[in-house]
């Protein structure tokens, strides 16, 4: 088998230079498990393609790519469990900076995982983690707006579901032209595949027009079709002028920059869980208080926008002077 004579190769070649190879770690990729070994690799594992990994990536659609993304679900769950012990401004920063979007990145760029349903249960679990890390209720257009980049008026708590597509395709890029010269042709046609679906995926979600060039390798620039797209139907389907107002006014330059800054108490930038509950409420446009009828005499509605404006708050009488 000239699997064999490679492996004696490759093991000979180790030993000169003081290397030993490690049969029980090493793995035979097949669409194949049943096939005989000759003893110099019968120690070797077999395992079949749909259920390879490499580097932490399943290599094809199949067993390997539902065991990795479910366990990132289970992931999120147990992690959702501990940042409800946290202070609400450390929570939200380490869900948007690792436990959400970044710690599934890999996946979605080296695996086609578009469409799969765990990407849709990752998104809930998301959803249900922001709700507790807030202590908001937020509704389909609220949790649209927070998935949303902090520069276009969202908390940047991204979907896994829509950012899938521009991950892969971003990637698939960047690598075809490696790609093409390592894999023989009869290979390149499930890869094909996967970039087409991917593409597909893409426009169902509102891309247009694909980028080319040098462009084509940078994720942005797919991401940002798809941004400008759910930005303009949030603003497409404002409720009143107050919602579209909000949506332009959080959305204008350095609006939101308050969400990138680290918490930190030496330098007063860790804010309170009510203030957090409050800041993010606003800014999404969730309930946040009651109805009640404001000492002014005015009717608040659960947005609690009134207290921004009230001719009676503390904040409005200090700016006045």
């Amino acid at each position: 088998m000239a699997l064999s004579v490679e492996v004696e190769r490759l093991r000979i070649a180790g030993e000169r230079m003081g290397l030993a190879l490690n049969e029980s770690k090493c793995e035979i990729i097949t669409d194949t498990t049943n096939l005989p070994l000759p003893a110099s690799i019968s120690r070797f594992t077999v395992t079949d393609m749909s259920a390879a990994t490499l580097l932490g990536s399943p290599l094809l659609v199949g067993p390997a790519i539902d065991r990795t993304l479910e366990s990132q679900v289970a992931s999120l769950k147990t992690a959702s469990s501990r940042l409800s012990l946290l202070q609400s401004h450390d929570a939200l920063v380490i869900l948007k900076h690792s436990l959400s979007l970044p710690k599934l990145l890999h996946n979605l760029r080296s695996s086609f995982c578009a469409n799969h349903q765990a990407l849709l249960d990752f998104d809930e679990q998301l959803r249900d983690c922001l709700c507790q890390i807030l202590n908001v209720s937020l509704d389909e257009n609220q949790w649209m707006q927070a998935t949303l980049p902090v520069k276009n008026g969202g908390l940047g708590i991204r979907k896994a579901h829509q950012i899938a597509p521009s991950a892969y395709l971003a990637s698939a890029s960047g690598a075809a032209a490696l790609v093409s010269s390592i894999l023989p042709l009869r290979l390149q046609g499930s890869r094909d595949s996967d970039t087409s679906d991917a593409m597909a995926a893409w426009v169902a979600q509102g891309g247009a027009i694909p980028p080319t060039g040098d462009s084509a390798c940078r994720q942005r620039v797919w991401d940002h079709e798809i941004v400008t797209k759910v930005s303009s139907q949030l603003l497409e389907s404002a409720a009143d002028d107050y919602t579209r107002a909000r949506l332009l006014a959080v959305a204008a330059p350095q609006a939101s920059d308050w969400l990138n800054a680290p918490p930190m108490t030496a330098i007063g930038l860790r804010m309170s869980n009510e203030a957090i509950r409050v800041a993010t409420g606003l800014h999404l446009g969730a309930n946040i208080c009651a109805p009640h009828v404001c000492r002014c005499g005015f009717q608040v509605d659960a947005r609690g926008s009134h207290g921004l404006s009230c001719v009676r708050s503390a904040a409005v009488i200090r700016d006045m002077r």
